[in-house]
């Protein structure tokens, strides 16, 4: 089909220019090149290197300057086969005598982005994590010089320990009230996570406060790209259950009437669950009060004469606004969002329920996008935080952040000298873990840890340079052995940061001012003192401009003919129903007659989809009502498309287009003659 993966062209790239000195691929760009400016080097991989090293090469034979800019420390992309070597010394090797390297001296390296305090701290940490983990080489350069910009701001750090994780989303909230009151907007404040589903839940417990008129943080914004998905909507939720629901009822079979009440349950749950219930009282209300919420949405839906996806959704919209407003006011961005999934999806040409409801369940995750202009917490990834900055960041879950995780990989043991020399070489699937160190498979369990080590400090190292003016660190104490290990006076074997952390900062003497205290089983270490970023603030330009809306009119949802009923078949199906968009179907059918002689163009493509869902005249009928479900007729003109094409196929029977036996028949099956055309019959 002509097409290739992005992700393959650099394979096709490579295995294009072979060995050649000046490849001819290059030349056939008919432009002339330079100079090369390569950002971010660190995230090349080496088969990248391999492509475009030629260009440099050829480059610097020609007397020309090239730059390659990078930071080995914050190499986090080995899963994309980012390989940190290449800046680490694999150009110098290639070039030579030709490169000069610069940011390695500490009068070299100076940090425009943050605060003294946010910079020594940062210095200090990373200065003995590489020692202690074998990282000298790749953490030579870590210390930085303060800026002048940022030399009176002194800053400040804080690192707090639970003895209770789950009591780290209540450390963060409270540290968020207590920096808005004291000046700081919602967008001075970042919440950096390793993974996803730590955003989730984070987004969850904030959400839960801003509905809260009781919390203190019921005026929260919340903006994130990675955590922020448009299901975690308990509002989607609903919807998506509701339609569920209006799904189960096309047929009426045993296992479709156990699903939907299963479907009935977890919509009461959702609903309940929305309204502010804990979990408990969402579901003891869900089992003891059967279908009275359920059948109200329903009800609702078949009333309006909803017939296609867009018009259902925006009935079941309406639907719940009509109960609580607030609820669609709390989830408008969720919601609105949802909405141009419907309408990106129905644009495609399929706009029935259940297939909607296939791409749904199919597609991994919904993204929410919003406004950097926003004034709301930003909620990211450390992976996607990176090359940005924050005045003040917030890292819930540290102890989240393994050094090594056991895995599935191939490997060739180490066969030399063993009696299994010359019998067992080969490839493996072997599961790497500290108990491989006693194995044929050590050198490679070896590797593996160290890489790992490197990629989780290097990720928490891009995570803690994002701060201009304060940090806080949340994480779970440490548990007793590495606490004993360390009132010992003895090295742990490191598990995760929070161990890491609660070694540096309970163990080092270079900070004479840093603070420690406890309260409420929580341990914490502060050091300096916050910066009034109000004194810092650029003047705001931007013009956001406030739309007032009348109390009752937040969610308007207008008929487009109200007077006129869905039935109606002397106007035009395209003005009846509740929402206007572009539907061809008026022109399947003429007025006086169904047939041949009355067809357009639009109605033959409409019947040749249907028979070609054809295969034996039995499924007609299906056919018929899967085009009547997607909206592309009413249960009217699906009625009379069931006798023409019914009459039709019987008209031919004796030719055997429609065979009582489904495998003896292809339908839109591609044929490749002998001079290699193709040719694609309708049936075969």
């Amino acid at each position: 089909n002509n097409m290739i993966l992005l992700s393959d062209t650099n394979d096709i790239l490579k295995r294009i220019i072979s060995e050649d000195e000046a490849p001819f691929i290059y030349e056939r760009l008919g432009v002339k090149l330079n100079h090369f400016l390569i950002d971010e080097f660190q995230d090349t991989s080496r088969l990248q290197w391999e492509n475009i090293s030629p260009l440099v090469k050829e480059s610097l034979g020609r007397g020309n300057d090239n730059l390659i800019i990078g930071d080995v420390k914050q190499s986090i992309y080995r899963f994309r086969n980012a390989d940190p070597t290449l800046l680490q010394y694999q150009v110098a090797e290639d070039f030579g005598n030709y490169t000069k390297e610069r940011g390695m001296a500490i009068e070299e390296n100076t940090n425009w982005r943050s605060s003294a305090e946010v910079i020594r701290f940062n210095n200090t940490v990373f200065t003995a994590i590489s020692k202690n983990l074998g990282l000298d080489d790749i953490y030579s350069n870590v210390v930085q010089q303060v800026s002048k910009k940022h030399e009176n701001h002194k800053g400040y750090v804080k690192v707090e320990m639970p003895e209770d994780g789950d009591a780290s989303l209540e450390i963060l909230a409270a540290d968020i009230k207590r920096q808005l009151d004291a000046g700081y907007k919602q967008k001075d404040i970042a919440i950096l996570v390793r993974k996803r589903k730590e955003g989730e839940k984070v987004v969850e417990y904030l959400m839960g406060l801003k509905s809260n008129s009781e919390s203190g943080l019921s005026h929260l914004e919340i903006m994130t790209e990675d955590a922020l998905t448009i299901e975690s909507s308990p509002v989607v939720k609903l919807i998506i259950n509701t339609l569920r629901l209006l799904s189960s009822d096309i047929r009426d079979d045993m296992q479709r009437n156990k699903k939907r009440k299963i479907n009935q349950l977890q919509f009461r749950f959702l609903l309940n669950k929305s309204t502010g219930m804990n979990g408990t009282e969402a579901l003891a209300k869900a089992i003891s009060n059967p279908d009275s919420e359920t059948d109200l949405l329903l009800d609702a839906v078949k009333e309006n004469g909803c017939t296609n996806l867009m018009s259902i959704v925006e009935c079941i919209i309406e639907s719940i606004a009509n109960k609580d407003a607030s609820l669609i006011e709390d989830n408008l961005v969720y919601v609105t969002a949802f909405q141009d999934e419907v309408i990106s999806y129905c644009s495609r040409g399929s706009g029935d329920v259940s297939s909607f409801l296939r791409y749904w369940d199919t597609k991994s995750a919904h993204g929410l996008t919003s406004s950097a202009d926003v004034d709301a917490i930003r909620i990211m990834t450390f992976h996607k935080s990176k090359g940005l900055d924050f005045p003040y960041v917030i890292i819930p879950f540290a102890e989240n952040i393994t050094l090594y995780k056991a895995d599935s990989y191939w490997c060739s043991p180490a066969l030399e000298e063993t009696q299994l020399e010359g019998v067992a070489e080969g490839v493996y699937d072997v599961s790497l873990s500290k108990s491989s160190q006693d194995t044929l498979f050590a050198e490679h369990y070896e590797k593996e840890n160290f890489l790992q080590h490197v990629d989780n400090i290097n990720t928490i190292y891009v995570a803690m340079t994002r701060a201009a003016l304060g940090m806080h660190i949340i994480s779970k104490m440490p548990p007793a052995k590495c606490l004993a290990a360390i009132s010992d006076k003895k090295l742990p074997e490191f598990k995760d940061f929070s161990q890491i952390l609660y070694w540096f900062v309970s163990t080092n003497k270079l900070f004479s001012d840093i603070t420690h205290g406890v309260e409420e089983d929580n341990v914490w270490f502060e050091k300096g003192q916050m910066v009034d970023f109000n004194s810092l603030r650029k003047e705001d330009k931007s013009q956001i401009l406030d739309f007032p809306i009348d109390k009752g009119e937040e969610f308007p949802s207008i008929p487009l003919n109200p007077t006129v009923s869905l039935d109606d078949e002397e106007v035009d199906i395209r003005e009846r129903g509740r929402l206007k968009f572009s539907a061809d179907s008026i022109d399947f059918f003429s007025e006086d007659q169904a047939g041949v002689s009355s067809s357009n163009r639009v109605r033959g493509i409409v019947l040749h989809d249907i028979l070609a869902q054809v295969k034996v005249p039995e499924d007609i009928p299906s056919a018929v009502e899967h085009a009547r479900h997607c909206g592309l007729m009413t249960p009217l003109e699906a009625q009379i498309a069931l006798g023409h094409l019914t009459d039709a196929v019987a008209l031919v029977a004796d030719r055997q287009w429609f065979p009582q036996n489904p495998d003896a028949l292809y339908n839109e099956a591609s044929l490749i003659d002998v001079d290699g055309s193709v040719y694609r019959p309708d049936r075969v």
